[in-house]
Parts: structure tokens; C-alpha cells; sequence
């Protein structure tokens, strides 16, 4: 296992990788079964941890030891046939080592709503029935499966071709915070939120969820407070401001 496995593995989840090393690691996503499983695991596993963790303190310890994991070797190279069980099972020891985490800082949850609690995502549709567009079929497939990395990829291809698409631009954000990628994410519903369009709303109300997630409640309460009466999700807003 690579030095800074996981690590890497953190870092594309933020959003912070170099565009090369992004690319890099979205390759090995698509080429390799196995570390597209563990990818996945990884972002439950953080996604259950962060929905209990209002602690900073208790966040960065968590972090450090999902690091150590990546460096607590039980088998050495000379041994091939342990490596080979070690492989197979090594997910599982993750989730385990993890799990065990959990109960440590259960505690530090209370009654702090959740972003999985709030966050219920619509099917989108991109594309018009009879019309053919591979790629806006490929997002909106990939979107509502909830294989969010593959959305990202074909929403940028979108993108490419409509740059100023205020709808795509917004699912793109979507998948973005599902993904961790806050950066970018809240770049985008910040923007989107700022416009006079029929997703400002929206956009508005998932840039409250992403402040939900990374646990900024007072930028969360802040944000909700800009929704509008008639909003869509204005009755949600309320809902999770009584809660904060």
C-alpha cells in the first residue's frame, strides 16, 4: 500500500488534488475495481463520522487516525500469501478499525441535526424524451444512481459545451458536496445563490446544507435566513433552523 494511500484519498474527497493529480487518481478510479470499492468506503465512513462529529479537536483526531491506518503494516512483502488475505480483507479491517472509533466520540453529536437528514435530492432530468444526447444521459443516470465521482465527469463534460448553464452548474454543486468537495461546491451554490434565476433558491438552500455538513452552523443559520417565503425548501429551512 502506497505511502500516502489514504491521504490521497482524503485530499480528492476535499477537493484539493492538483488538476494533474486529479486526473491521476480519477484514472485509477475507472481502471481499478478494488480501489474504487475501498474509495467508496472511505467516503461512507467519513460521511457516518462527520454526521457525529461537532468537535473540531475530535474531527482532527479522527483524521490523524485514518492516516495511521495507511502506515500500520501487519505483513511484510516477504509474505505473499498473507498479503493476499490481508487484500481481501483489508476494507473490512477499515470499517472495523473505524466503527470501533465511532463510540469514542458518539457523544459529541447531541441533538445537532445532520446533513444526510436534510439532504434529499430529486431525480434530475436532463434530457427530453426522443432527444439524444449521450452525455446529458450519461449525468443524469450516473446523478440518480447516486455514483456521484461519474456525474461530476459528465456534468463537466456538459459544461464544456455550456459553460453558462445555471441548471448543470447546480447539479454539478450537488455531486460536488456529496463528494466533499466543498471548495468548489460552495464556490458554485455561492455564485448560483447570488443570480437571478429560477435555481437561486435552490442553490441557496444546498449552500445551507454544505455549511450544515462541514459544521459551520452559524454560516448554515445565516444562509437559510436569505430564503424567501416561497421558496421551495423555505418549511425545511425552518424546520432545520429550529433544530440549530
Amino acid at each position: 500500500m502506497e505511502d500516502n494511500h489514504y491521504t490521497e484519498i482524503d485530499q480528492y474527497l476535499q477537493g484539493v488534488l492538483s488538476t494533474e493529480q486529479r486526473k491521476a487518481f480519477e484514472s485509477r478510479l475507472k481502471n481499478d475495481a478494488d480501489f474504487a470499492s475501498e474509495v467508496n468506503l472511505y467516503q461512507e465512513i467519513e460521511q457516518s463520522l462527520a454526521s457525529r462529529i461537532s468537535n473540531k479537536e475530535a474531527e482532527k483526531e479522527l483524521r490523524n487516525t485514518l492516516q495511521q491506518l495507511q502506515k500500520e503494516q501487519f505483513v511484510s512483502e516477504k509474505k505473499p500469501t498473507k498479503v493476499i488475505q490481508l487484500n481481501r480483507f483489508r476494507k473490512y479491517m477499515i470499517a472495523a478499525s473505524i466503527a470501533a472509533l465511532i463510540g469514542l466520540f458518539v457523544f459529541n453529536q447531541g441533538t445537532t441535526p445532520t446533513y444526510e437528514a436534510f439532504a434529499n435530492h430529486q431525480n434530475i432530468e436532463l434530457t427530453v424524451r426522443g432527444a439524444s444526447n449521450t452525455k446529458m444521459q450519461n449525468a443524469e443516470e450516473a446523478f440518480n444512481n447516486k455514483d456521484y465521482i461519474t456525474a461530476i465527469e459528465y456534468l463537466d463534460q456538459v459544461l464544456a459545451m455550456q459553460p453558462t448553464n445555471i441548471e448543470i452548474q447546480l447539479y454539478k454543486a450537488i455531486a460536488l458536496l456529496e463528494t466533499n468537495q466543498f471548495l468548489e461546491a460552495d464556490n458554485l451554490l455561492e455564485s448560483i445563490s447570488t443570480e437571478q434565476s429560477i435555481f437561486k433558491n435552490k442553490a441557496t438552500w444546498y449552500y445551507a446544507l454544505s455549511m450544515l455538513k462541514q459544521s459551520k452552523l452559524d454560516a448554515c443559520k445565516n444562509i437559510l435566513k436569505r430564503l424567501p417565503k416561497d421558496a421551495e425548501d423555505y418549511n425545511s429551512a425552518q424546520k432545520l433552523l429550529k433544530k440549530l
